[in-house]
Protein backbone atom coordinates (compact mmCIF):
# COMPACT_ATOMS: atom_id res chain seq x y z
CA UNK A 1 0.00 0.00 0.00
CA UNK A 2 1.28 3.39 -0.96
CA UNK A 3 0.36 6.66 0.71
CA UNK A 4 -0.71 9.62 -1.34
CA UNK A 5 2.05 11.95 -0.12
CA UNK A 6 5.11 9.76 -0.01
CA UNK A 7 8.53 11.37 -0.43
CA UNK A 8 8.86 10.00 -3.92
CA UNK A 9 5.67 11.72 -5.12
CA UNK A 10 6.63 15.23 -3.94
CA UNK A 11 7.94 17.31 -6.80
CA UNK A 12 10.23 20.32 -6.37
CA UNK A 13 7.59 22.56 -7.92
CA UNK A 14 5.10 21.58 -5.21
CA UNK A 15 7.33 22.73 -2.35
CA UNK A 16 6.43 26.27 -1.31
CA UNK A 17 9.51 28.48 -0.94
CA UNK A 18 9.39 31.54 1.29
CA UNK A 19 9.44 34.81 -0.56
CA UNK A 20 12.82 36.52 -0.65
CA UNK A 21 11.40 39.72 0.83
CA UNK A 22 9.98 37.81 3.82
CA UNK A 23 13.31 36.10 4.36
CA UNK A 24 15.22 39.39 4.30
CA UNK A 25 12.68 41.07 6.57
CA UNK A 26 13.01 38.26 9.10
CA UNK A 27 16.82 38.40 8.91
CA UNK A 28 16.78 42.17 9.55
CA UNK A 29 14.45 41.74 12.53
CA UNK A 30 16.75 39.10 14.00
CA UNK A 31 19.76 41.34 13.44
CA UNK A 32 18.01 44.21 15.28
CA UNK A 33 17.17 41.92 18.20
CA UNK A 34 20.78 40.79 18.36
CA UNK A 35 22.03 44.38 18.35
CA UNK A 36 19.67 45.27 21.20
CA UNK A 37 20.80 42.23 23.18
CA UNK A 38 24.46 43.13 22.66
CA UNK A 39 23.80 46.69 23.84
CA UNK A 40 22.02 45.41 26.96
CA UNK A 41 24.93 43.08 27.69
CA UNK A 42 27.38 45.99 27.36
CA UNK A 43 25.34 48.02 29.86
CA UNK A 44 25.24 45.10 32.28
CA UNK A 45 28.99 44.57 31.99
CA UNK A 46 29.63 48.27 32.68
CA UNK A 47 27.33 48.19 35.70
CA UNK A 48 29.02 45.04 36.99
CA UNK A 49 32.45 46.65 36.61
CA UNK A 50 31.29 49.71 38.56
CA UNK A 51 29.91 47.54 41.36
CA UNK A 52 33.11 45.50 41.52
CA UNK A 53 35.19 48.69 41.75
CA UNK A 54 32.98 50.01 44.56
CA UNK A 55 33.32 46.75 46.46
CA UNK A 56 37.09 46.75 46.10
CA UNK A 57 37.35 50.40 47.18
CA UNK A 58 34.95 49.68 50.03
CA UNK A 59 37.27 47.04 51.43
CA UNK A 60 35.50 43.93 50.27
CA UNK A 61 37.45 41.26 48.48
CA UNK A 62 36.68 40.29 44.92
CA UNK A 63 35.38 36.94 46.09
CA UNK A 64 32.82 38.67 48.27
CA UNK A 65 34.04 37.07 51.49
CA UNK A 66 34.48 39.12 54.60
CA UNK A 67 37.01 38.16 57.24
CA UNK A 68 35.62 36.11 60.09
CA UNK A 69 34.92 38.10 63.23
CA UNK A 70 36.59 36.55 66.20
CA UNK A 71 34.58 36.66 69.39
CA UNK A 72 36.48 38.43 72.10
CA UNK A 73 36.95 36.46 75.28
CA UNK A 74 36.89 38.16 78.68
CA UNK A 75 40.66 37.72 79.05
CA UNK A 76 41.22 39.28 75.59
CA UNK A 77 39.02 42.18 76.65
CA UNK A 78 41.03 42.76 79.83
CA UNK A 79 44.31 42.61 77.88
CA UNK A 80 43.02 45.09 75.30
CA UNK A 81 41.87 47.55 77.96
CA UNK A 82 45.17 47.26 79.81
CA UNK A 83 47.04 48.10 76.59
CA UNK A 84 44.89 51.21 76.23
CA UNK A 85 42.98 50.08 73.14
CA UNK A 86 39.33 50.97 73.43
Amino acid sequence: METENSEEDVKPEDVKKPARADFLKEARELAEKNEKAVEQMRELVERNEELAARNILGGKSERGEEPEKKEETPSDYVNRIERGEY
